[in-house]
This record gives C-alpha cells, structure tokens and sequence, in this order.
C-alpha cells in the first residue's frame, strides 16, 4: 500500500512494486509532492519533473519517485554515509530528468545527501537543457553493480554544474558509460577528480574551460563512439584511447593520441578552432577534419583550424592512408576567391615532420567543391617543418595557348636575329 499526500487531501494506492514507478511519475507532472514508501523515505529517484514555475529549484524540495528497501536496495554505508542507499541486485534505480523549453537549474541542497544510483538521465520534455549544480561540494555516485551510465537523450543537454563531483560505488568494473544521442556538459569545478574510466558511446561529451579539475592523471577516457570534446584550461592529464568518433576542442591533450580506423580529430569547440596535443598519431583509416571560415583570414585556430603537435608520427602506410578532409565553416566562404593561390599550416609541429610521409597521407575536398566551383588543386607540403595545405589555381585554357603563342613568337625572333 502507497499514501501520497497532495496538501490535505490523502490517496491511498493498492500497487503492486513494480508499478509504483510509472504512477508516481505521472502523479509527479502535477507539481511536488511527498512519496512514503516501505520503511524509507527519500528524496530523488524515479522521473524529477521540471519545475511547473520558474527555471530553478532545489533538489531537497522535490520528490519524483520512490525508494523500496524490499526491491533489490538494502541499508548500506558509502563511506561513512548511513542514508545511502547501494545497489545489491537487480535493475537499480534511474534519476530521470525531464529537460524544457528553456532549461532550468536544480541545486542539490546543502545539508541534502543524494542517494546512490544506478544512472542519471535526461530525456522526455522539450528539446532544452537541465543543469545540475551545488553551492558546496556534493557527489553523485552511482552503482557499479549493474553498470553506471549517464543517458542524455537526442536534442537535449545535462549539465553537471559547478561542485557536483561524479563518482562510483561497489562491487564490479568501475566504468561511466555516457549513451544517448544528447549532448552531457562538465562544467565548472570540484574538489574530487573522477578518477575512473569513462566511456563515451554515443552523442556528445563536453568538458568545458573551467572544468579542468574534474580529471587527473588516474583518470581513463575511451571514445567508443560519439564525440568527446575537451576545452580545459589546463592540460589533460588522463588517458585517452580513441577506438572510434571523434575527438574535438580547444585544450590541450597530455595523453598520447591516436587517430586511425572510425577515428577522427576535429579541433574547435563546435567552431574553427585549434587543439594542442603533446603526442599524436595519424594511423591508417584514421581523418583530420580540417575547416576553414575566412579564405583570405592568416590566423590559425581563427580563420582556419590547427592542430599543434609537440610529437607528431604517421603510422599510416601508402596502401591504407590517413585522410584529410577539407571543409569551409558555415557553408560557402563569403571572401573565397579561386584565382587566389594561398597555403595554410594545418598541422605545427614542434619536430621536423618528414617530407615521407606525405605518401602515407591523402586529401578528399568532396566537401569544399559541394559549396564552392572552381578550377585548381589543393596538395600537401612540408614547409619550415610542419604540415601545409597548399591550394594552386589551374590557369584557364585560353591563357595558357596564349603563353604557349608567346614563347613560339619568341623563339622565332631569335632565330631570325642570329
């Protein structure tokens, strides 16, 4: 038996457990509410419904769900914590988020200590963002037991805000999985890096500027899909193994870096940009997505993108090159002008790169030629050491069978004067 309480008025549910979670979570739409269950009552799980008023609120305020010691949670110390609860068996328990238009911020209350979970997740609602943050510091941990993920769900953002650290709890492979085709945001700092591997699999995972603290050198980053974009002001010190998506950004990446099959490098937050890597690797099947947003525009990470290299090496061979794609930034370039030789350093070495490994290197423009015709050809060079785009116009037909009169004129008259 379920009491919900809505002011005065008591409704009693006859329910069976394993359908208290979708009653409460329309219950929940109405606005807040206290849930009593068997034995315990908390405060967050289930779906959180965004505030019915207003754009923010605090998380002790809200109640979205229930807390059932009898299904599969038992009483359990995290740390010196006794009101957490962790996972022993079964599915485990989501907090679910609903974004709307607009966004709205959750703060988890000072004297508030959120339970352990399974998952934390975005999705139903409008296509917005939700960010959750703290004035002191606080954590969220989730459960190993059955996998932690952190689920975003297509055309929404989560954001963990400034002092809310993640972190994991109990028995089994410490990894985050990040899923979802939405966009998760780390911004701001904390005083506890999440020292664990985190597995990006879809969408896309940012980790802002300010938020440099919340990796360190025991830190894993494994991109298995989606996209992980780092703009850290300090550098990153984790470890990243790049399988497949892409790797993106404007920070600076300590970890060596290889880009090869289903793998791409792409600098720039979401824009034309730069990115420093002190040890990258173009490998086989691997692709630099290159863009540029000015033609006539000489600064690199402004005008053009840029990636800097302290160690650069090409693993790719002749027969299964390495793949530079050119593209212009915002659709057709509003100063392009094909008649106009010009270069670009695309990749800055602080080691001579070789001049041998451009056969290991290949060029696809398929994408600038979609929004700009013109006669002429780009190539790869090696200047002053480092990696450059070279664009060389084509002469037009005319021109050259005028050139080719010229110097016939000009051989005659010298035979006629000797």
């Amino acid at each position: 038996m379920l009491v919900y309480h809505f002011g005065a008025m008591k409704v009693n549910f006859p329910l069976k457990a394993r359908r208290c979670l979708a009653i409460v979570s329309l219950l929940a739409a109405a606005g807040s509410m206290e849930v009593k269950g068997q034995g315990t009552t908390q405060l967050w799980t289930g779906i959180v419904p965004p505030p019915e008023n207003g754009t923010a609120y605090s998380l002790s305020d809200i109640q979205g769900g229930i807390w059932d010691d009898t299904a599969n949670w038992a009483d359990a110390a995290a740390g010196v914590v006794t009101n957490y609860h962790s996972l022993t068996t079964g599915a485990g328990r989501v907090a679910s988020f609903q974004p709307k238009t607009g966004g709205y911020t959750v703060t988890i209350a000072d004297d508030y200590s959120v339970p352990v979970i399974r998952a934390l997740q975005a999705s139903g609602g409008n296509n917005s963002w939700v960010m959750i943050q703290a004035n002191v510091d606080k954590t969220i941990r989730l459960s190993v037991q059955s996998g932690a993920y952190l689920s975003v769900g297509a055309n929404k953002e989560l954001i963990i805000g400034e002092n809310v650290a993640i972190d994991l709890f109990g028995v089994g492979t410490y990894a985050l999985s990040k899923v979802g085709d939405g966009t998760l945001r780390w911004s701001g700092p904390v005083a506890t890096a999440f020292t664990h591997t985190l597995q990006i699999n879809a969408g896309r995972f940012i980790i802002d500027a300010d938020a440099s603290s919340r990796f360190n050198s025991s830190s894993t980053v494994v991109v298995n899909g989606g996209e992980f974009r780092y703009n850290g002001a300090a550098a990153l010190e984790a470890t990243v193994t790049l399988n497949s998506g892409r790797i993106s950004g404007e920070g600076r990446i300590a970890s060596a870096v290889t880009v090869g099959a289903n793998a791409t490098v792409a600098p720039g937050d979401g824009k034309v940009g730069a990115q420093k890597y002190d040890s990258l690797t173009f490998a086989s099947g691997g692709t630099y997505q290159w863009e540029i947003g000015s033609w006539n525009g000489t600064s690199a990470g402004i005008d053009f993108d840029q990636l800097q290299a302290t160690a650069f090496s090409v693993t790719a061979t002749d027969e299964s090159r390495f793949v530079i794609s050119i593209a212009t930034y915002g659709g057709a370039l509003p100063d392009f002008d094909g008649s106009q030789n010009r270069s670009w350093t695309i990749l800055d070495s602080e080691e001579t790169i070789p001049a041998g490994v451009l056969e290991k290197l290949a060029l696809d423009d398929t994408a600038f030629r979609a929004v700009h015709a013109f006669d002429g050809d780009f190539s790869l060079e090696i200047r002053d050491g480092d990696l450059t785009l070279v664009y060389t116009t084509i002469p037009e037909p005319r021109l050259v069978l005028w050139a080719g009169a010229a110097l016939a004129a000009f051989a005659t008259r010298r035979r006629g004067n000797r």
